[in-house]
């Protein structure tokens, strides 16, 4: 497998993993009530706790649910600016939010006995599997642009004329050199 090829499965991995989390969290926005795993766990039925702590239960997990769509948007986007600019260092970041968000969500919903621990734990091992498999190899993104825009290759905007921001200031031609 090319070092490109194996570069653009990763991010597709990534990102996937990504998209996951967001959508993890619009799921939480969807719980209404007590689940049969909460009541299981606090020992329970749900009739006999009173319903402000299921409306406290239920806006600290639409909360959660908020936080899990930003992070997962957060990491497709970062994804993308780490594709496109070749800043690999990017990368550390999407890992980190990753696993500071659905990471500890799973290790939450484990020590609370909830079986679908596994979902989110899988979401973050795509996205940090992901990272691991494009960025081993030096090959498939673009090399990192200086300023955060202009050409890929430095040879080419000195092919097109272009000239350094000193150049421009200084130059009395609108075009700035």
């Amino acid at each position: 497998m090319t070092g490109t090829r194996r570069a653009r499965i990763g991010y597709y991995v990534a990102q996937s993993g990504a998209v996951l989390i967001a959508a993890g969290g619009v799921g939480d926005q969807f719980v209404d009530r007590y689940l049969p795993a909460h009541e299981s766990f606090l020992g329970v039925r749900r009739g006999d706790l009173p319903a402000s702590s299921e409306a406290l239960f239920v806006a600290v997990l639409h909360g959660l649910g908020a936080s899990l769509v930003a992070a997962g948007l957060a990491c497709s986007v970062l994804l993308y600016l780490m594709r496109s600019t070749g800043r690999r260092w990017v990368g550390g970041v999407v890992a980190a939010i990753a696993l500071l968000s659905d990471g500890v969500n799973a290790v939450l919903m484990w020590r609370v006995q909830s079986p679908f621990f596994v979902a989110p734990l899988a979401w973050v091992v795509f996205v940090v599997g992901g990272l691991l498999v494009c960025n081993v190899p030096d090959w498939g993104f673009a090399r990192e642009r200086v300023g955060g825009g202009g050409p890929a290759e430095p040879s080419a905007a000195a092919d097109r004329g272009a000239c350094s921001v000193s150049e421009a200031r200084s130059s009395p031609s609108p075009r700035g050199c």
